[in-house]
């Protein structure tokens, strides 16, 4: 996020918010357990849409949605699952996504008017997720 959307977000009269949805397919290889702990390793891929909005708390004002989509070219995790009951395992685990936007929308309310913007974007970069979690895990 830029520092002018930073500044405006600090601003007492301006909600901001911001999501990432993922949603994609991931294969996991279960390694040979030992002992309470089933370590695994998974590879994915997908597509993604981040959203930022800014809106005004003022009545009248200007509020500004931004959608990016495109997709993820790999999600790496490795985990463990631990057996901390006879069905029930808790499972951490690492993961690390690679993808690129590829198409981005800005829609602008404001003064009865509605604005929109929609293309594919043109100066296009990777980013990354990293993850650290825990999860738990219902064995048959």
């Amino acid at each position: 996020m830029n520092d002018d959307r930073q500044d405006v977000c600090r601003n007492v009269n301006f909600d901001c918010s911001a999501s990432d949805v993922r949603l994609g397919i991931m294969g996991r290889y279960h390694l040979p357990p030992f002992s309470q702990l089933s370590p695994w390793v998974g590879l994915g891929i997908g597509y993604e849409w981040g959203t930022f909005s800014i809106h005004q708390t003022l009545a009248g004002s200007t509020n500004t949605d931004s959608t990016w989509s495109g997709f993820e070219f790999a999600n790496i995790q490795l985990g463990a699952d631990y057996q901390i009951a006879q069905r029930i395992a808790l499972a951490p685990f690492f993961s690390v996504s690679i993808g690129q936007y590829g198409h981005r929308t800005d829609t602008t309310t404001g003064n009865n008017t509605t604005l929109t913007m929609d293309d594919d974007l043109v100066r296009t970069s990777t980013h990354e997720w990293i993850l650290l979690g825990v999860r738990f895990a219902f064995t048959p």
